[in-house]
């Protein structure tokens, strides 16, 4: 096929092209930060009701106001999958995550991790006996429990009040899981355990052991839940912008029912 090219003027197509290619430019400029942001791939283990797997889905009062606070802040989320924790922390270290929750607060991640400046869900750490334990049933709360066994898990971040204490006279007994810790318990075998308020609570529902185990009235200590951003993939600003969406979040009345839904909610 013979096209003819009579009429071409190359320097005249230059310049119509010039004008357009400039202002595809300064368009790209203009555009907010959040659209020319990649999107966000996401980690969370299971630990309810903050996050946890039913079927293939990945729900949890942590996984949806994490997701909320991302859709408010305009930012896109790629992927969302369940890890084991340590390899969770591992991925988001090396910048295979950009976003792995839920979290306590630890200034030895601060090297390769964001923290945010508010948390997501604020929690405490509580005391579960047994019931039926008469020479228990006046305990209040860490101190009432010198002298027995108290189950704890293995690798968690436990407040300093209960550090202390159990380089005290107590028998520390630590295992992989709070499930296991709340079947020993129903089982006799240890006297008491230490848990995180919310998922004690949903353990105990979960498995039926609310007549036999209660929680202490005495809090050990306060616990601030966050999500943890790579510093590798993730810009400072936008870990701002999250904070800033989050801390109004929490203010309104959507985020109250949100919580009091996924507290009161049965497994």
């Amino acid at each position: 096929m013979y096209i003819s090219y009579m009429g071409y003027r190359p320097e005249r197509t230059r310049l119509l092209i010039l004008p357009l290619l400039l202002a595809l430019l300064f368009a790209s400029l203009s555009l907010p930060a959040a659209a020319q942001e990649a999107c966000l791939r996401l980690g969370t283990d299971e630990w309810p009701p903050y996050e946890y797997t039913d079927g293939e889905a990945i729900l949890g009062m942590s996984t949806d106001i994490v997701q909320r606070v991302l859709e408010r802040s305009g930012v896109c989320v790629e992927s969302l999958e369940v890890y084991p924790w340590k390899r969770g922390l591992r991925l988001l270290q090396e910048g295979s995550l950009d976003l792995l929750f839920t979290a306590d607060y630890r200034p030895s991640r601060l090297a390769w991790a964001h923290y945010p400046d508010e948390s997501i869900v604020d929690s405490g750490w509580v005391v579960y006996v047994r019931r039926d334990r008469k020479d228990l049933a006046q305990a209040k709360g860490l101190e009432d429990l010198q002298g027995q066994t108290l189950g704890t898990v293995i690798g968690f971040g436990y407040p300093t009040q209960l550090v202390l204490f159990l380089s005290g006279e107590v028998r520390n007994s630590p295992v992989s899981s709070d499930e296991l810790n709340f079947r020993r318990l129903e089982a006799g075998r240890i006297d008491a355990l230490v848990c995180d308020r919310y998922n004690g609570a949903h353990l105990a529902r979960q498995l039926k052991l609310d007549p036999i185990v209660r929680p202490l009235p005495e809090e050990i200590a306060p616990s601030r839940l966050y999500p943890l951003f790579s510093r590798k993939t993730v810009p400072p600003e936008l870990v701002q912008r999250f904070t800033a969406t989050l801390r109004a979040f929490k203010k309104s009345s959507e985020y109250q029912k949100l919580i009091q839904r996924w507290l009161s909610q049965s497994p």
